[in-house]
């Protein structure tokens, strides 16, 4: 009877050890979802033509992100160009592009998924053909002290000719946290 009792009690323990498993990893695989989701929502995409005159600046306020990018990833913005080629060549020419980083407080990384593009030094070694277009993910890396600043961050995205060497075109953009109200001096 004893031994009964011992193996009934055993069982129940593993039983109720296998359920809070299954809970803590039904909620981690939901979180990990809705976290990514989040993220998401909480990117900013672009397009340009490149040979265009006309650049919008892209701002970015920190103040929309949500509570679960603030706590795990604060300081760290991403825009893109979404998914395809955001920044045509509508030229007439192909075109030799390097792409750069200028004016930004704190790191600033630039990726692309094009296998042309070498991320050391940011150059694509295969033209872009007109009509054809390139893709572009930047992360900033903002320090923490500029994180309650109204005007976190500025600088500019560089497009530059790596035949001539001439710029192509400016990108600017603006990190804002609009939860801050600037001081009148």
């Amino acid at each position: 009877m004893i031994g009964d009792f011992k193996m009934t009690n055993k069982r129940i323990k593993e039983a109720i050890f296998s359920s809070v498993i299954f809970v803590l990893s039904a909620l981690i695989i939901i979180g990990a979802g809705f976290y990514k989701s989040t993220l998401t929502k909480e990117s900013v995409s672009f397009k340009f033509n490149l040979l265009g005159k006309d650049v919008n600046p892209v701002i970015f306020d920190i103040a929309q992100e949500g509570i679960p990018k603030k706590l795990a990833q604060p300081g760290k913005v991403s825009i893109s160009t979404g998914k395809g080629a955001g920044i045509l060549n509508n030229g007439k020419e192909p075109v030799l592009v390097q792409v750069k980083a200028e004016g930004f407080t704190g790191d600033v990384q630039i990726n692309s998924s094009d296998s042309s593009f070498e991320k050391q030094t940011g150059k694509f070694v295969k033209p872009i053909k007109p009509g054809e277009g390139l893709n572009l993910g930047i992360v900033f890396d903002i320090p923490y002290r500029n994180i309650n600043q109204s005007l976190v961050s500025r600088g500019n995205i560089e497009f530059t000719n790596l035949q001539n060497g001439k710029l192509i075109a400016k990108l600017p953009i603006k990190v804002v946290n609009s939860s801050i109200k600037e001081r009148k001096k």
